[in-house]
């Protein structure tokens, strides 16, 4: 068979192709496993390739070692990327393992109760910040600014965000009656809706940390405070919470709408307090009850 004939020429072509086949097949199977791989763990969150610094921290479940300045931080809740913020740290905020994953954080910050669990977030490092029930709130809020500071190179600006929330802190307990009472209301569509005993997630911090027996309007309560919307949103049909509570009759025998003793919140406050936004409501309390008594 002379050489370059078309028979040796047709054998050439099949070794070819064998040979390439004998390459092709591992990289198929590879990208079929991949795939397989990532369908199956769609929602899983993996971990990080983290090539920076670690600090050693203790969180809720103890002392562990995390990522030191990570540049991807998701926060699990509000408040916590408002701390984040105030402490000069970007972050994004997610509220479920599904919403991190597509994040992909190198940390995620938990800073109020939730549902999840540091290990619905896989191999992703956790820090766990959600204050503790056998601790005193004023420290645990602390503690978030403390130990997030710790891992952002950020202690100074934790320190003055401490000095300053403790300061409003005592000025609010010292300006308020030991033996007062309080009420939180909302006000939703311009109606004023009690949020019960319990304070709500907002006030009954407050009323915790200051030190105010916490009531319902019922009671008759020494303090009213109140949450409520912009009135720039309603302009036409806004009528203050205040002027509500003194024209209802059966609320003008209650000692807070009595001597005025009636608080609303910034309008821009969060649903759950933070560790500024009760510095600012501290210290408009002590302002507001050192002028009315």
């Amino acid at each position: 068979m002379k050489e370059g004939s078309p028979v040796q020429m047709i054998w050439r072509k099949r070794l070819v192709c064998v040979a390439l086949c004998a390459v092709s097949l591992p990289a198929m199977s590879a990208c079929g496993e991949a795939g397989e791989a990532e369908a199956a763990g769609e929602q899983t969150i993996a971990k990080p390739a983290w090539l920076g610094g670690t600090v050693e921290i203790t969180d809720n479940s103890g002392t562990k070692t995390v990522p030191f300045q990570p540049k991807k931080v998701v926060a699990l809740d509000p408040g916590t990327e408002v701390l984040l913020k105030d402490l000069g740290v970007d972050a994004d905020y997610g509220s479920t393992p599904e919403e991190v994953a597509r994040l992909e954080p190198d940390l995620v910050v938990i800073g109020a109760k939730t549902s999840h669990s540091p290990a619905d977030f896989g191999e992703v490092a956790v820090v766990d910040l959600a204050p503790r029930d056998e601790q005193p709130l004023d420290w645990e809020v602390v503690r978030q600014a403390q130990v997030l500071g710790k891992i952002f190179d950020k202690e100074v600006e934790a320190k003055q965000l401490d000095d300053d929330f403790s300061a409003a802190l005592k000025r609010a307990r010292n300006a308020a009656k030991k033996s007062w009472t309080a009420a939180a209301v909302q006000v939703v569509n311009g109606k004023i809706v009690p949020q019960g005993a319990d304070g709500g997630k907002l006030f009954g911090p407050v009323m915790e940390m200051v030190g105010l027996e916490s009531v319902t309007l019922a009671d008759k309560p020494d303090v009213i405070l109140v949450s409520e919307p912009s009135p720039l949103h309603s302009a036409e049909s806004y009528q203050s919470t205040i002027r509500q509570l003194d024209k209802d009759p059966k609320m003008k025998n209650v000692p807070a709408v009595k001597k005025g003793n009636v608080y609303v919140a910034p309008y821009s406050t969060p649903p759950e307090g933070t560790l500024s936004a009760y510095t600012q409501m501290f210290n408009e309390l002590a302002n507001h009850w050192s002028a009315i008594y």
